[in-house]
């Protein structure tokens, strides 16, 4: 049995009308819900280099920061649903942390 569903998307004034069947709107809804976090991924990644090198003074390392704290904060589901102020203040914070450890484990590769 095939079981027709519809939704309206879209902004007041324009609510086309999506007709799907079966799973396609949360098929489709993953895809939106990734391209969400890629984007916001994508915005924080300066601000985020920016502090780890603010922290590290080292451009290598506040790389290897910086990709560590986003892939910290891509597992993390509510965060991109946060306005934006409190996505900078979680970034900021993750990448504060991510430095100090990235700091810590080179610290003692050099010992």
């Amino acid at each position: 049995m095939i079981v027709e569903h519809s939704i309206e998307v879209g902004r007041i004034g324009q609510l086309p009308r999506i007709l799907y069947i079966g799973n396609e709107v949360s098929k489709m809804l993953a895809v939106v819900c990734i391209n969400k976090r890629v984007e916001t991924l994508k915005r924080l990644e300066t601000y985020s280099y920016q502090v780890a090198y603010y922290v590290l003074q080292d451009e290598g390392l506040a790389i290897e920061a910086t990709i560590t704290a986003l892939l910290e904060l891509s597992m993390v589901d509510d965060f991109y649903m946060k306005p934006l102020p409190v996505q900078l203040d979680i970034t900021k914070k993750t990448t504060i942390k991510n430095s100090i450890a990235v700091r810590q484990k080179n610290f003692r590769i050099i010992e």
